[in-house]
């Protein structure tokens, strides 16, 4: 029988460990994004919680979530508000995910967190 190093046993624990706790983490992740992807389906393109409006000249945008297990993304319209003529993304106020320019947002587009499309619905 061959003789081991003392620890390398104890080394193999932990890097199986590490890898168990990786895949964990992504298995959570990906359904995290699985889920948030169900609601941002059935949320549409209505501007809460204010006006209750379809934003207008809105267009599918893919979002990109930086949350505790990882980077989610998930597609979310993206459109101006016709009470204010502000460009939003409804599903960021659903979620209370801050307001533009607010350090605190963790939502990010293509381009940064708000900005004009380049085409229409």
């Amino acid at each position: 029988m061959e003789k081991k190093p003392v620890g390398t046993g104890l080394k193999a624990l932990k890097q199986i460990e590490a890898e168990v706790v990786a895949e964990g983490r992504e298995w959570t992740r990906r359904l995290l994004e699985e889920r948030l992807k169900m609601i941002a389906e059935k949320s549409g393109d209505v501007s809460p919680p204010l006006d209750g409006q379809r934003i207008e000249r809105r267009v599918r945008r893919e979002v990109v979530l930086q949350t505790t297990v990882g980077e989610v993304r998930v597609e979310a319209w993206y459109g101006r508000r016709r009470s204010d003529g502000q460009w939003i993304y409804p599903l960021k106020e659903v979620w209370e995910l801050g307001s533009p320019g607010d350090p605190e947002s963790r939502v990010e587009g293509p381009l940064g967190p708000y900005h004009q499309p380049d085409r229409h619905v």
